[in-house]
């Protein structure tokens, strides 16, 4: 004991260069931790809905709480994901296990919560008018130089199937243009640009929709640049079946014919282009259309091609071998036999 005394006496004037002596108390967080759980367990408990309507993607907890739940609980449970959401119009059911496993990744909610064995959460969603995807081929026709032969009526359109979206106002928008000349009908690919999860889809117009051609009056030789004398303007159906409208490609004709042209050829703005729009190995879409429907797939072509050119082309799904019409970049429509 002695020489354990010594021993103190003499670091006495060096104890303030020593380190820290570490303590073995809890740490603040789980301190923390326990207290705002003896605080949650005194609060009164709020029991879950069991049946909710969503709107967004994602079911968050603050979808499933009911109208009398505390202000900070509310504000809380904005953020705190749940599972993703069913399709427009559809329901399912959340089990009990599924909120648990969600809620330990956010242990410090203010209240406890009661939750059902099931809830059964359903998405909003509403019917698309015919007047929305009107207004869309009209902002299209008017964007892309386009003309109709008269105003349009929502008798001119198909609609093959109802398509139900999630939103009071979305953004529509023309992709593709595929102008049937022989029935008289132009086939139109909208997409819901503002809701990227929803595919796009395939209604019909019962007008031809018009594009502006160049016409030349008398035969042109190859890469020769056609005189204005020699050129008129007309507009002509839009037989070139798919038509892709790109706001930043302005209208107009953009370079030269690869062939001879013979007088009365259209110069269209996809045709005055030698671009090469299929590569070989690139997988491209096929489109085809049989006793009144349209099919789509997938194929490899063998042969690059431009615009009206027909190639070979592999199918991915059994490898057989067929013919196509490229019609637009890495598209190709096959023609079958009703």
């Amino acid at each position: 004991m002695k020489f354990v005394r010594i021993f103190l006496l003499s670091i006495g004037p060096f104890a303030a260069l020593l380190p820290a002596i570490p303590t073995f108390a809890a740490p603040p967080s789980a301190a923390s931790s326990t207290a705002a759980a003896e605080v949650r367990a005194n609060l009164p408990s709020v029991e879950l809905r069991d049946s909710s309507v969503v709107r967004r993607d994602s079911v968050f907890l603050g979808d499933l709480l009911p109208a009398a739940a505390p202000e900070t609980l509310r504000t809380a449970a904005r953020e705190v994901a749940i599972c993703t959401s069913p399709l427009p119009g559809h329901h399912r059911q959340i089990s009990r296990f599924e909120i648990e496993a969600a809620l330990q990744r956010f242990p410090t909610l203010p209240s406890p919560i009661r939750i059902p064995l099931h809830v059964d959460v359903t998405r909003w969603s509403r019917p698309l008018s015919r007047r929305e995807i009107l207004s869309a081929v009209s902002r299209a026709v008017e964007r892309g130089n386009l003309r109709l032969p008269r105003p349009l009526v929502e008798d001119d359109l198909r609609l093959f199937f109802p398509v139900d979206v999630t939103e009071d106002r979305l953004q529509l928008k023309i992709i593709g243009i595929d102008a049937d000349q022989r029935k008289s009908v132009t086939h139109l690919r909208v997409e819901v640009s503002s809701e990227p999860h929803q595919p796009p889809f395939w209604v019909d117009l019962d007008q031809l929709i018009e594009e502006p051609s160049a016409i030349a009056n008398r035969p042109t030789l190859p890469g020769a640049r056609p005189a204005s004398s020699l050129i008129q303007a007309e507009f002509r159906p839009a037989i070139h079946p798919v038509w892709t409208y790109d706001a930043s490609v302005p209208a107009g004709p953009r370079g030269l014919p690869a062939r001879a042209a013979p007088s009365g050829a259209a110069f269209l703005p996809q045709n005055l282009q030698s671009e090469i729009l299929v590569r070989v190995g690139r997988p491209v879409q096929v489109v085809a259309q049989i006793a009144g429907m349209r099919i789509t797939t997938t194929a490899t072509p063998l042969v690059a091609g431009r615009r009206g050119d027909t190639i070979r082309l592999r199918s991915l799904d059994n490898g057989r071998v067929f013919a196509g019409t490229v019609v637009g970049p890495q598209i190709v429509e096959v023609h079958l036999e009703e």
